[in-house]
């Protein structure tokens, strides 16, 4: 992961600032030369506006104000991070050893850019070599075969802190634009081979989210092999949790639950604010599943939807293409589909007024959706029951194909 390979080279950089003052070289040229490490690892300019200052005790470390990276040649969007203040703090101890240990790594309001290119390439993706270096790396092939690499230090990171932080997310081919604020972030990585914990909090589309996540082989991952993940998110009161494997293949395998108290809310989270729901889903669910996830296939085998006042029982097989189909079986109980009101219809005879009944809303219906996707399902029920009429138990099959419906029922009791 070439993103968290520069991160770390930069760690390294930051701390030579550090380390350098203890035989008392002017700071700012150590700076200067940190920086410059950074940019042959990363191919982008470092710069600091403001001041650099040093502390020895009672850990060894540096502060370096206004400090910028610029942005992938492509982007139009500024500096890929920028800061109001970098706070690295190192161990002395392990230094004797040739040790770097990190005990702090800190950005304070910094500004942070991911953005991807209409080609699908990401700003995170850095270029070490300039095209001149390419020709002359070309040219020196037996000098540069004869070279022995410096070795690397071992690099202990401790703690990551991000306080009152911006992110801004910009996916130029999908003309999306997302943005985080306040945002405060906690890593705790102690070694590239130990567990990481992280705890994350902000706010997005004016809502709180919070965000917990463990793993136990972080490595792994990044290797390309799979890692144990256990994720916790609050967004806007609904909580979610995953607990099972990830890799980048991407794979994914574990269980997946979420409690939505008020779902108007979170889709207001998600940009949809005002969408009114029809009373048979109503405002709250809780959801429980298996899921597997590939490059192509998403499978919930034992997927359960708790509504308001109805519950569903599916088991769906999602084939990921340029138009998704879906396959499997729903089974949704004893089903209410009456509107607010409906149930007490029967009795109320003339009692009921066209003014007082809900009813169904007549608003137009945009079904266009249904043409980014096929389905094949078959549907049972317990029971049915609508506003005019009841049935007892059901079965049939909803296909959908090229964005035409088709409903049929095998058997109505």
């Amino acid at each position: 992961m070439r993103i968290l390979k520069s991160l770390f080279l930069f760690v390294i950089a930051i701390v030579l600032v550090a380390v350098a003052a203890v035989f008392v070289i002017p700071k700012e040229k150590i700076a200067q030369a940190a920086f410059a490490k950074i940019e042959d690892a990363t191919g982008r300019k470092i710069t600091a506006s403001g001041d650099v200052s040093i502390r020895l005790f009672p850990v060894l470390g540096v502060s370096i104000s206004g400090v910028e990276m610029a942005n992938a040649d492509w982007s139009t969007l500024g500096p890929m991070v920028s800061a109001e203040q970098l706070n690295v703090g190192v161990k002395t101890g392990p230094l004797l050893q040739k040790r770097i240990e990190v005990s702090q790594l800190e950005l304070i309001a910094p500004k942070l850019i991911l953005e991807i290119a209409s080609n699908g390439t990401g700003n995170w993706v850095f270029n070490a070599t300039a095209p001149n270096d390419a020709v002359s790396t070309a040219n020196n092939t037996t000098q540069s075969a004869t070279t022995t690499p410096t070795a690397v230090p071992d690099v202990t990171l401790s703690t990551v802190t991000i306080k009152n932080g911006d992110l801004r997310f910009v996916d130029h081919a999908a003309a999306s634009d997302y943005q985080l604020s306040a945002l405060n972030l906690t890593l705790d990585w102690p070694t590239l081979a130990a567990d990481v914990s992280a705890s994350l909090s902000a706010q997005f589309n004016g809502q709180p989210i919070s965000v917990t996540l463990a793993s136990t082989s972080p490595m792994g991952l990044i290797n390309g092999k799979s890692a144990t993940v256990d994720l916790s998110a609050d967004l806007s009161g609904s909580q979610i949790k995953y607990d099972g494997t990830v890799s980048m293949a991407p794979n994914a395998t574990g269980s997946l639950n979420a409690d939505i108290p008020n779902i108007p809310a979170l889709l207001s989270l998600a940009g949809l604010s005002g969408v009114a729901l029809p009373d048979f889903i109503g405002n709250s669910a809780k959801i429980k599943t298996d899921i597997s996830v590939s490059e192509n296939r998403i499978s919930l085998p034992n997927l359960s939807v708790g509504l308001t006042k109805n519950a569903i029982s599916a088991s769906l097989d999602i084939a990921l293409a340029a138009k998704a189909t879906v396959s499997g079986s729903v089974n949704i109980g004893d089903f209410d589909m009456r509107s607010v009101g409906g149930a007490d219809q029967s009795t109320a005879g003339s009692k009921t007024s066209a003014s007082t009944s809900t009813g169904w809303s007549t608003a137009p219906i945009d079904v266009s959706a249904l043409g980014a996707l096929n389905a094949d399902i078959a549907l049972t029920a317990r029971s049915l029951k609508l506003d005019a009429l009841s049935t007892q138990a059901i079965s049939g099959r909803i296909t959908l194909n090229d964005s035409r419906a088709t409903v049929t029922l095998n058997d109505v009791a």
